[in-house]
C-alpha cells in the first residue's frame, strides 16, 4: 500500500464513507422502521454487509503498512464495491425488476460519490499492481 497521505485519506475516507452509511442503514431501516417495510429484503441486506466488510477492510487495511499483498487485497475490495456500487447505479436507472436500493436522488448522488472514491483508489492501486 501506498505511504502516500493522498491515497491514504482517499481510501479512510471512502471506506468510513462506505461503512458509514451501511451502518447508518442498518439501523434505521432494519432496526428503527416501521414494519413492514418492503425495502427491507434479502438483496439488500446482502448489500448492506458487503458495504460494512468492504468499507471496514478498506479503512483495516490502509492502517496496517505498506506490502504489495495489501495493494492486491485493497484492489479486489475495490473491484468487488465498485461492482455493487455500479449495480445500484442500474438498478436506480433501470428500476432492476424490484425494490431498489437507490430510492432517491440523494441516495443515487451519494452513491456516486462513493463511487467516485473507489474509482480513484482502483487506479491508484491498479497502477502499482499492473
Amino acid at each position: 500500500m501506498a505511504s502516500d497521505g493522498f491515497f491514504r485519506g482517499i481510501t479512510i475516507i471512502t471506506g468510513v464513507l462506505i461503512a458509514g452509511e451501511a451502518l447508518a442503514l442498518l439501523v434505521g431501516m432494519y432496526l428503527l422502521s416501521p414494519r413492514p417495510n418492503p425495502w427491507i429484503a434479502g438483496l439488500h441486506t446482502f448489500l448492506i454487509a458487503l458495504d460494512i466488510l468492504c468499507g471496514a477492510g478498506l479503512i483495516y487495511l490502509c492502517f496496517i503498512g505498506a506490502t504489495s499483498t495489501l495493494d492486491g487485497l485493497i484492489f479486489i475490495i475495490v473491484l468487488i464495491s465498485a461492482a455493487a456500487h455500479i449495480f445500484r447505479d442500474w438498478q436506480y436507472f433501470t428500476g432492476g425488476g424490484g425494490i431498489i436500493f437507490l430510492t432517491n436522488a440523494p441516495l443515487f448522488i451519494f452513491n456516486n460519490v462513493k463511487l467516485i472514491g473507489l474509482i480513484v483508489i482502483g487506479v491508484i492501486t491498479g497502477g502499482k499492481l499492473f
